[in-house]
Formats: C-alpha cells, sequence, structure tokens
C-alpha cells in the first residue's frame, strides 16, 4: 500500500454488548410497548461504542448483521435488531 498503515481494529462483543445493555432505558411500568426506533449508520456508531464510521460500514455488512430499511433515500436499522445482533457476538 503505497505509504499508508493497515489499521486492524479488535472488537470484544462481550464488553460491547455489556456496554450496550447499560445503555438500555428501563422497561415501561405501564407494560406498553416502545414506538420502534431506527438507527442511522451515526447512531449505530455511537450507541456501539465504534470510534471509526469505516468500522461501522464494516460491521454492517457483516453476515447475520440485521438487514436495513428504507425510507426515502436513507438506511435505517432497526435498534432492537442492532441490539440483539451485538447480543450475540
Amino acid at each position: 500500500m503505497s505509504g499508508q498503515a493497515a489499521i486492524t481494529v479488535l472488537i470484544d462483543y462481550e464488553q460491547l454488548a455489556d456496554a450496550i445493555a447499560k445503555r438500555l432505558p428501563a422497561p415501561a411500568i405501564t407494560g406498553a410497548a416502545p414506538a420502534e426506533e431506527y438507527w442511522s449508520t451515526k447512531e449505530i456508531q455511537a450507541a456501539l461504542g465504534i470510534k471509526s464510521r469505516k468500522t461501522v460500514y464494516d460491521v454492517v455488512k457483516k453476515k447475520g448483521f440485521p438487514e436495513p430499511k428504507y425510507f426515502t433515500k436513507e438506511r435505517r436499522w432497526k435498534a432492537t435488531e442492532v441490539l440483539a445482533w451485538a447480543a450475540r457476538q
């Protein structure tokens, strides 16, 4: 690679899942289901504690990562599916 250094990012998915679980809101007392939330790549980056947007793109390309939903031209991922995927890692 002409003068560029390669960077390898190692992700401890167990720590990642623990960090995500700590950020989840407490269940509602009323028993009503919360409104479904859809995350952008930027929101996934923040929720999973990933520092680089490139790493987010690498993560969403992994086999088993939830499929995005398209709202006009924007793709979003169902937050509950992303969290479930992270917990399985």
